[in-house]
């Protein structure tokens, strides 16, 4: 790939882009749309990278199209030589392993001088449809999170990662550590699909922990969740929030949004869009 211009170094977070590299929903209820939605609700110009075409109906996933690697890295170099420069990197469905391989490989010169990279582990739809393959799990773990600044599995994302990564233990706190043994400078463990009154969303950095609870709102999980969480807090990442804060303020980002959110046919869908400040 072509040399990286010297902006990264540069960069002022007031002027720079989110790097977006994930997947296209053609339902546009979670994945590239709703990262897109949610950054620009944010005020934040976007880059984007597409990882793969996904056809969806709130059943599920029924097809799934990966983009071709030499496209994925030709997108990673124009993101990365176009003005106004990346400030932070979210990453979402990766599918495969050659896929991962491409995007770490992609983003290794940006995390050596720092620019923090959040990463959406996402493995499943929300109906339950498989979006990432076994190869492609095992390189996430071995090739990629030792880039990352964060990464924000929930309950269920977390106990297949730390299965993947050879875990058998049952405590949180071990599978957590399990992960953050590979490298990421913090992981946020998302309570979203609980079903207890009060949402808790634990933050483990090596050398604390933080809690940030809310009550639960009622209802069926929006899709697209995790997606507006994970970008929202790296857009404060871009704008040089501490890590505890930016996952503070992302959290109360897409609380706004699952307050605002509203039913249209069988899905409860969020409306990034509206929510402008």
């Amino acid at each position: 790939m072509a040399t990286i211009t010297s902006e990264i170094n540069e960069r002022i977070p007031e002027h720079c882009a989110v790097l977006i590299i994930s997947a296209s929903d053609s339902s546009c209820a979670a994945g590239m749309q709703v990262d897109v939605r949610t950054a620009e609700a944010l005020r934040m110009p976007v880059k984007c990278v597409l990882t793969a075409s996904t056809a969806q109906t709130d059943a599920g996933v029924t097809s799934v199209a990966p983009v071709p690697i030499d496209n994925i890295e030709a997108s990673i170099e124009a993101a990365f030589s176009d003005p106004p420069g990346i400030g932070a990197v979210k990453i979402g469905m990766l599918f495969k392993e050659e896929i991962v391989r491409a995007v770490s490989a992609g983003i290794s010169a940006i995390t050596k001088v720092g620019i923090p990279v959040v990463l959406d582990p996402v493995m499943r739809s929300t109906a339950g449809s498989a979006l990432i393959q076994e190869d492609g799990a095992r390189s996430l773990l071995e090739s990629l999170l030792a880039s990352v600044t964060l990464v924000t599995p929930n309950l269920d994302e977390l106990e297949f990662l730390a299965q993947t990564a050879g875990f058998t233990g049952s405590s949180l706190e071990d599978k957590v550590n399990a992960l953050l043994s590979r490298g990421p400078r913090a992981v946020l463990v998302t309570d979203g699909e609980g079903d207890s009154k009060d949402c808790e969303d634990t933050l483990y950095q090596r050398s604390e922990r933080n809690v940030f609870r809310h009550p639960r709102i009622s209802g069926p999980t929006p899709r697209g969740t995790g997606c507006a969480l994970s970008t929202a807090i790296a857009v404060n990442l871009a704008h040089a929030k501490p890590i505890r804060e930016a996952v503070g303020s992302g959290i109360d980002f897409t609380l706004s949004l699952i307050e605002n959110s509203r039913m249209v046919g069988n899905q409860r869908l969020l409306f990034p869009s509206n929510s402008r400040k």
